[in-house]
């Protein structure tokens, strides 16, 4: 289960607020600081998806953003952080750049955007 909007978007169109942008350390910290403040929609298990995770959400028939809108709507075209370290290079980890639909790896220091998911039902 995904959260509709990422992370500083919020209401049924994801049309209020802005998108947050933080370090990949910051980011892996937003569903624990979610969590133990009661979740969200009922839930306190949410989490940083791994790349395997957050690469479902890409439709490639699609591009700027490469995400199905009536779903997931206003998801900026930008990069979204995985809670997956890069094996080779401790100073980065794996993203996905939601204009395009590919992922890539950075250092963990860039400001990404941020889409939280549970596994459960």
């Amino acid at each position: 289960m995904w959260k509709q909007c990422v992370e500083g978007l919020s209401d049924p169109d994801c049309a209020t607020g802005g998108a947050e942008n933080l370090t990949w350390d910051v980011a892996l910290q937003r569903p624990v600081t979610l969590n133990a403040g009661g979740g969200f929609a009922g839930y306190t298990d949410w989490h940083l998806p791994n790349l395997k995770e957050l690469l479902t959400l890409v439709e490639n028939c699609r591009i700027n953003p490469a995400i199905n809108e009536t779903i997931f709507p206003n998801t900026p075209s930008a990069f979204v952080w995985s809670a997956s370290a890069n094996a080779y290079n401790s100073g980065n980890a794996w993203y996905v750049d939601f204009n395009y639909g590919n992922s890539d790896n950075g250092n963990r220091a860039n400001s990404f955007g941020v889409r939280l998911f549970r596994s459960g039902q």
